[in-house]
């Protein structure tokens, strides 16, 4: 992927993450203007971004219960 794409996709996650998750899809579609590999690009980012999220939060509870018991 070169810079321009780049800077082209993450662009556009950080507005995606920016909204609402139920706006998120109807976004991409009109944000990609149909450019299927643009979409399918940022849509993976997000749920990257989603897991990982996802993993900190659960490390985060796991660690607070430790250090509280």
């Amino acid at each position: 992927m070169d810079a321009e794409r780049w800077n082209h996709v993450d662009k556009l996650l950080q507005s995606a993450l920016a909204l609402p998750a139920a706006e998120r899809d109807v976004f991409l579609r009109r944000a990609c203007g149909g450019d299927e590999q643009l979409e399918l690009e940022v849509r993976s980012m997000l749920a990257a971004h989603d897991r990982a999220g996802s993993f900190l939060g659960a490390a985060v509870r796991t660690w607070g219960l430790a250090a509280i018991n």
